[in-house]
């Protein structure tokens, strides 16, 4: 099937489970119609810069094309082969020079810390380092041996993308915002399609009967940009014919503060009080204190386990592979209310400080005031 024949089918067999009684056949009839009538399909171009070669096609047969080759999709929209297909002479170059790195951290490490050996070998490494970030910006010039115009502007987004991709995701779990990580009611569908039909190993996923159809619609409906009437009826029409525990998996995906706040605010509590028990003094603290406080390596060994288990419900009750598009222009323009300042070397928020961010009285799910107030 078509990437249209499947948006088609998707949409009729969502149509015919809420009306259950309708002739399948001309439900799926006036859907593709529909689509036919209002479907345009994107030209595009698509390049070879080593042919040099030049294709004009469609958005919808690019699109086919990639579920086809699966190819390394960067930032910027560039296409380059799986390296199991064919590695390029720059991959090889740049495997080569992290190998050389690895050995001359092994030897740094070696060494007493702080000792001239020991600063000489850091010299070392991180000069490799400098060779293989410079490449990708060296391989934009025509003089280069692995000359490529769309490699720099490549590895640049890509790096871009990545940031950008992951503050989307935590803003998107978190609430992080005055204006809601919002989305059109076409992708709100898609956004159900793809948690519906995850299948993959959840043990620690949430299952609470006590979540109605209407719950889950009114906290769907929130993430559609000017959603009408109709389309919160359709919408808590359809959550009424799925299953419960199909219901409770759509409210909790992506809702990290619904999860600390419905299912497990005892082990938050937990957690909590300990990290206020062990605040760090900045004008006198050493390594054991850091540890306590949770900034050092590993949980500390007093709420290790509640941690664990936290992170594991969380993870497999709200994570799914879903992004919304546009994720440049929605950091660029969204209001927050807290700012998240992140780059390609440190993709990565403190999971205990951050609980603590989440609980304040100006973020949209939060109402329960008497628990807040124990919280906070």
């Amino acid at each position: 099937m078509t990437v249209i024949e499947r948006h088609d089918e998707l949409l009729a067999q969502m149509y015919l489970q809420m009306h259950p009684d309708l002739n399948p056949d001309v439900v799926r009839k006036i859907v593709k119609k529909i689509s036919c009538d209002n479907m345009i399909d994107t030209p595009c171009v698509l390049h070879n810069d080593i042919t040099n070669e030049t294709i004009e096609t469609s958005l919808t047969r690019t699109m086919e094309w990639v579920e086809q080759r699966e190819p390394i999709i960067t930032g910027n929209g560039t296409f380059v082969k799986q390296h199991g297909e064919l590695k390029a002479p720059t991959v090889k170059m740049l495997e080569s020079l992290q190998r050389k790195r690895d050995v001359k951290k092994k030897e740094m490490f070696a060494c007493d810390e702080g000792s001239i050996k020991y600063k000489i070998k850091k010299t070392a490494q991180l000069n490799v380092k400098k060779i293989m970030n410079a490449e990708y910006g060296g391989s934009g010039t025509p003089l280069s041996p692995f000359y490529s115009q769309y490699i720099p502007p490549a590895t640049t987004a890509s790096a871009k993308a990545l940031t950008t991709t992951l503050i989307c995701c935590l803003e998107m779990a978190s609430g992080n915002t005055t204006e809601r990580m919002q989305i059109s009611i076409s992708q709100l569908y898609d956004f159900i399609h793809i948690i519906l039909t995850d299948e993959e190993e959840r043990i620690h996923r949430v299952h609470n009967a006590g979540v109605s159809p209407k719950q889950c619609c009114d906290y769907l409906i929130a993430k559609v940009f000017h959603p009408s009437q109709q389309d919160y009826d359709y919408l808590l029409e359809y959550l009424k014919t799925l299953p419960q525990d199909d219901v409770c998996k759509l409210f909790y995906a992506f809702n990290i503060k619904g999860v600390l706040q419905y299912e497990i605010p005892n082990k938050v509590e937990y957690v909590m009080e300990h990290i206020k028990r062990n605040l760090i003094d900045i004008e006198n603290f050493n390594k054991q204190d850091v540890q306590n406080m949770g900034y050092g390596d590993g949980y500390p060994e007093a709420i290790k386990t509640e941690m664990g288990e936290i992170v594991d419900i969380v993870i497999d009750s709200c994570v799914y592979p879903y992004m919304m598009d546009d994720n440049e222009s929605r950091c660029d323009s969204m209001k927050r209310c807290i700012v998240c300042v992140t780059d390609t070397d440190s993709l990565m928020v403190h999971f205990a400080s951050y609980f603590d961010q989440l609980f304040v009285d100006d973020l949209p799910y939060w109402r329960d005031k008497a628990l807040h107030k124990e919280l906070v």
